[in-house]
């Protein structure tokens, strides 16, 4: 693991090995090579597609997306990969690390506003939200697909499609963040102080850089994204699977807004 770097001149290669290993951990011995080797070309060509798709979606946004293995993901991986048996597969396909290559501008001129954007944590939650909008169309597309030819090609894109879905509106890194000992580690007599320079990293999915760049949008998503996946999941069409999650994240968000978000501004002391 401590050659990550070595795994990244290569990571949809890496990642489409991990992938197909999650995908038949319940049964990778009673099945054939042939079956693993299929399930790996699927997934590697179904990636490199993806990650094609989008950096010709964000030629525009000056942004350079490429994807990166991230050793804390893998560890999270495994882990759920074996407390659950094989059931939740975490899937961070759409967490690709993002370079925003526009300089940043101090001072705005109005006419020029549309071009010339200061760059930051926002433009990159715009940039990952419209990722997980596009995979939720090319979700859409394989479920289709995979409801009408019951073929193994269409069942491993749309489990892995379903998961990185449910995967990218989870924000592991505040999950994990909440049990960061390195308070305690400083107390502590026995770690002594070089333990407490240590510095813990999380798993991440990109959920909270929308969080924090795009609070409201975030909210949102999350709604949608989390009642889009449920339904599928029970086998709902298409068309009411949008609609029935557009209302009510729709309802839910009008409510967030009135009693959190409008109600916060009111008692505000900031005039």
């Amino acid at each position: 693991m401590n050659n990550i770097n070595y795994f990244n001149k290569y990571p949809i290669l890496w990642l489409s090995l991990i992938l197909t290993i999650f995908l038949n951990f319940n049964n990778i011995f009673d099945i054939s090579i042939s079956y693993l080797f299929s399930s790996f070309l699927i997934l590697f060509l179904f990636l490199f597609t993806l990650e094609s798709i989008y950096k010709k979606l964000f030629e525009g946004y000056n942004a350079k997306i490429k994807y990166n293995l991230n050793k804390s993901n893998i560890i999270l991986g495994i882990f759920l990969i074996f407390i659950t048996n094989g059931y939740f597969i975490f899937s961070d396909i759409l967490n690709y690390r993002i370079k925003l290559r526009t300089k940043e501008i101090p001072f705005l001129n109005k006419n020029y506003f549309d071009k010339m954007i200061r760059v930051g944590i926002k433009t990159e939650a715009d940039i990952r939200l419209i990722i997980i909008y596009v995979f939720i169309l090319i979700t859409s597309m394989i479920y289709v697909l995979n409801n009408i030819y019951d073929i193994f090609l269409f069942e491993i894109l749309y489990r892995v499609s379903f998961f990185s879905l449910i995967n990218s509106v989870i924000p592991y890194s505040s999950i994990f963040s909440i049990m960061d000992v390195s308070r305690w580690v400083k107390s502590n007599k026995i770690f002594g102080p070089e333990k407490s320079r240590l510095s813990l990293v999380y798993p991440e999915s990109g959920a909270m850089r929308i969080f924090l760049g795009s609070r409201r949008r975030y909210i949102f998503t999350l709604i949608f994204v989390s009642s889009f996946i449920t339904l599928i999941n029970f086998n709902l069409n298409i068309y009411d699977s949008y609609l029935v999650s557009s209302v009510l994240a729709l309802i839910l968000f009008s409510v967030y807004l009135i009693n959190i978000e409008f109600d916060s501004i009111k008692k505000s002391v900031v005039k």
